[in-house]
C-alpha cells in the first residue's frame, strides 16, 4: 500500500474539498432557474411627456408625446410580462442603470421604439416585440442630437463592452442593432424597409429619398473578443423589396474575421423596390450561408479576405465585390450573376483562391500584386483591366504583369 505524508494528505483533502466546491457552484448553475425580470423600473422624463400605467403588476402601459425621452434604471421585461407604448410616437428610452435589457416577454409600440443600454440587450426566443420600427443600441445618443433628427450614437467613455443578441422573431418596418458585437439567431423581418446591423463605437443613421436607412460607422471599434466575428448571423434576415447592412469596422489591425453569415441573409426584388444587400467589413468576412437578392444588387467590401465556403450561396442581377485582400472561394454556388471585382490596396498581396468565374476584373492599383491559384480554370465573362505598377519583383518592367493560372 502506498503511504502519503501527513501533510501531502492534508494538501489532497484541500485540493478534493475545492474541486466538489467548484463542481457544486457549476451544478448550481446549470439548475438554477432564470432569475424573474422584472418591469421596467426607475423611469424619469426628461423631454417630453408621458404617463405610466402599472395597475396590472404584470404590465406596464405608457402613454407618451412624441420624441419623449424617458430615462430607466433597468427595462427588462420577463415572460410573463409586458410593456406596451400607445400612439405611433418616437420615444427615445435610455437605460442609466447597471444591468442588461433582457426581453422575454411582450413589447408593442405602434411607432418608433428606441432603445440603448450600453450593458446590453438580449431578445429571447418567447419575445413578442411588435413595434413600428426598432432601433437597440448599446451606443447612446445625446438628447439634443435625437430632438433634433440627428440619429447620431456614440460609445460613452468608461463604457464597457456592449453586446446585442437576437433569438426572437421580430417583424418591423425597420429594424437597426447598433453594439460593439451583434449576434442574430432568431429571425429579423423588414419587408420594404430597411434591415441594419453594425458595430463600432460611433454610427449615424439617415433616411434617404425612398425611405430606406443608410448607416455610416464613424468610427470602429478598437478591440474584440478573441476569435469571434463582431457581427454573426446564424438566423435569417428578410428586407424583401428593402435593404440589409451588415457593417463592421475596427481602428485595431489585430482582428480577422468581423462579418461571419451562417444563416439566410435575403432581399430579393418586389413590385415595388429592387432589393439591395450591403455588406462591409474592416478586416475580412466569411460566407457559409445564402445572400438572396433576386433581381436586385449585392455589393461587398472587404479590407481584407472574403472567403466563400463549400456549400454557400450568391443570388442576385449585380454583385459588386471591392477588396484590399484575398478572394478565397471554397465552392461558392453563384446564381444569376457572376461577380465583378476590383482589388485595391497595394500593401497587401491579394490571391485568387479557386475556379472562379467573374463578370468582369479590375485592379487600378499601382504596386498591387495578384496571384491566381485555380485548380483548372479562372473565368473573365467581360472585362479584365490590370494597370502595372513600378517596383515589385521586375523594377525594369513597370508595367509587368504576371498570369500564372489560366485565364479565359
Amino acid at each position: 500500500m502506498r503511504k502519503f505524508p501527513l501533510g501531502k494528505i492534508k494538501f489532497l483533502l484541500r485540493q478534493m474539498t475545492v474541486y466538489a466546491v467548484f463542481l457544486a457552484f457549476c451544478s448550481f448553475m446549470v439548475l438554477l432557474p432564470r432569475l424573474s425580470f422584472a418591469l421596467p423600473q426607475g423611469y424619469s422624463v426628461q423631454s417630453g411627456s408621458a404617463t405610466f400605467d402599472n395597475s396590472n403588476p404584470n404590465a406596464l402601459i405608457i402613454n407618451a408625446s412624441n420624441q419623449a425621452i424617458i430615462d430607466f434604471n433597468s427595462f427588462s421585461i420577463d415572460a410573463n410580462e409586458s410593456v406596451q407604448f400607445s400612439g405611433t410616437s418616437s420615444v427615445l428610452n435610455r437605460v442609466t442603470g447597471s444591468l442588461a435589457s433582457n426581453i422575454y416577454g411582450g413589447l408593442s409600440a405602434p411607432g418608433q421604439f428606441i432603445l440603448v443600454n450600453p450593458n446590453g440587450i438580449y431578445f429571447a426566443p418567447s419575445a413578442n416585440v411588435q413595434v413600428g420600427s426598432l432601433i437597440a443600441s448599446t451606443l447612446d445618443i445625446q438628447n439634443a442630437m435625437y430632438l433634433s433628427n440627428h440619429l447620431a450614437f456614440e460609445k460613452q467613455p468608461g463604457a464597457l463592452w456592449g453586446s446585442i443578441v437576437n433569438e426572437a422573431n421580430i417583424s418591423a418596418h425597420d429594424i437597426v442593432l447598433l453594439a460593439d458585437q451583434i449576434q442574430n439567431k432568431g429571425i429579423l423581418t423588414a419587408n420594404l424597409g430597411t434591415i441594419a446591423l453594425a458595430t463600432g463605437e460611433q454610427a449615424t443613421l439617415s433616411f434617404s429619398d425612398d425611405g430606406l436607412i443608410n448607416v455610416v460607422v464613424d468610427k470602429g471599434v478598437g478591440s474584440s473578443l478573441q476569435n469571434q466575428a463582431l457581427i454573426d448571423n446564424q438566423g435569417t434576415l428578410q428586407a424583401n423589396g428593402g435593404k440589409i447592412i451588415l457593417n463592421a469596422k475596427t481602428f485595431s489591425d489585430n482582428m480577422d474575421t468581423l462579418v461571419n453569415n451562417k444563416g439566410l441573409v435575403q432581399a430579393d426584388s418586389t413590385v415595388e423596390r429592387n432589393g439591395v444587400i450591403e455588406i462591409v467589413s474592416g478586416a475580412s468576412m466569411k460566407h457559409s450561408g445564402t445572400l438572396s437578392a433576386k433581381g436586385g444588387t449585392i455589393n461587398l467590401a472587404a479590407r481584407h479576405d472574403i472567403t466563400l465556403e463549400k456549400g454557400s450561396s450568391v443570388e442576385s442581377s449585380l454583385t459588386d465585390v471591392i477588396l484590399g485582400g484575398s478572394w478565397i472561394n471554397e465552392g461558392v454556388n453563384f446564381v444569376g450573376a457572376f461577380p465583378n471585382i476590383n482589388f485595391n490596396d497595394a500593401a497587401q498581396v491579394s490571391n485568387v483562391v479557386g475556379d472562379n468565374t467573374f463578370h468582369n476584373l479590375t485592379c487600378l492599383t499601382p504596386g498591387k500584386t495578384i496571384v491566381f491559384e485555380a485548380d483548372t480554370l479562372t473565368t473573365v465573362e467581360d472585362t479584365l483591366t490590370i494597370r502595372g505598377g513600378e517596383g515589385g519583383e521586375y523594377p525594369d518592367y513597370p508595367n509587368y504583369i504576371t498570369l500564372e493560372s489560366s485565364i479565359s
